[in-house]
């Protein structure tokens, strides 16, 4: 598509660069899409945020910073752009930054944005200032939305204040606000690394009482899941299924730390998830004997009975090792699937 775009003469139009742009870092080509956007002369907000936000998706939050800065020469930041920047920011735990950022949205009168505030929130409690994280809270008084609050727990049971993530949780009613799964998790989460089990076990049965149906993120179990990625990735070096679901684990209980070592472990093995194939799933979703005119049946039951008696085993068994390794992130199974 970009050499065609080169070929029309559209390579400069600016919407033609911010569709390539999203389209090399969605494919993870950040060198590419670097060199597109240096080439591009006449960058508009949409085009730097797009830049940005492909860069995060990536894991550059130091290029983040740096094009930025670039940015505030060239074109004025919308609240966008500084939501992503602060994300960058929060996962670096550049506080520094995150002041001087602070402040340039205080200039511009942003301050009040629901939504930047929130991010605001977040980065100051990842950054460990949990005191300028709630002063930002607080200021932004009637803005608030759950996700602020939600934002402000968890920044909290993050630093270790529980006694103020009560608080704020009891004062949720205040605000006639209902507090979601994501408030409940980071309460339960929250007490369980601290090890307080007690706590955690109370508001647990306080979720269950509001009516709140338990997701996986409240069955995990981190460690159990650690061995079994160990020795799943033993087993196979290069199945990248172990490491997405730790991954993911670690995230849903906010341990971001242990996330990004999952995600350089996964870049440095060089580790890429395989496309799905459903012709195994349609064979046991449609039977030919029912479905006797579709191709598509037959040829899947035919796949099925050609597959060598080896490899049948040892991909039910690889099948086997992950569903019990997903098993442990999630809760169990009481009602027939239909």
């Amino acid at each position: 598509m970009h050499c065609l775009g080169l070929k029309i003469g559209v390579e400069t139009d600016i919407y033609v660069v911010t569709s390539l742009l999203t389209m090399y870092l969605n494919c993870g080509y950040c060198v590419s899409a670097t060199r597109l956007f240096e080439f591009v002369e006449n960058k508009n907000v949409v085009c730097y945020n797009a830049f940005i936000s492909g860069l995060l998706q990536n894991g550059a939050e130091e290029v983040v910073l740096d094009v930025f800065k670039q940015m505030l020469l060239d074109e004025e930041p919308n609240e966008v752009t500084i939501i992503s920047v602060l994300s960058g920011i929060a996962n670096l735990k550049n506080v520094k930054f995150g002041r001087q950022v602070h402040g340039f949205i205080v200039k511009i009168e942003l301050q009040c944005h629901t939504m930047v505030g929130t991010a605001l929130v977040d980065m100051y409690s990842k950054c460990g200032f949990w005191l300028c994280a709630y002063g930002v809270f607080k200021e932004l008084g009637g803005n608030r939305n759950l996700i602020t609050w939600n934002s402000m727990i968890s920044g909290m049971m993050l630093n270790e204040q529980t006694e103020k993530a009560v608080e704020l949780f009891a004062g949720l009613d205040s605000e006639g606000l209902k507090p979601d799964s994501a408030t409940w998790n980071s309460m339960i989460i929250g007490f369980s690394q601290l090890q307080k089990e007690a706590e955690a076990f109370t508001f647990f049965r306080k979720m269950l009482s509001a009516g709140v149906v338990p997701a996986s993120e409240h069955f995990s179990n981190a460690k159990m899941a650690e061995e079994m990625t160990e020795k799943l990735s033993e087993l196979e070096p290069q199945n990248p299924v172990p490491f997405v679901i730790l991954y993911n684990l670690y995230a849903r209980q906010g341990r971001w730390d242990d996330a990004e070592r999952i995600r350089e472990t996964i870049d440095e093995r060089g580790l890429e998830k395989l496309p799905g194939y459903s012709t195994v799933g349609l064979a046991l979703i449609f039977d030919s004997d029912h479905c006797p005119n579709i191709p598509c049946v037959r040829k899947s039951k035919i796949d099925v009975k050609d597959v060598g008696g080896s490899k049948m085993k040892q991909g039910m068994r690889s099948l086997s090792s992950s569903a019990q390794l997903t098993s442990l992130t999630s809760p169990p199974v009481t009602d027939p699937v239909n």
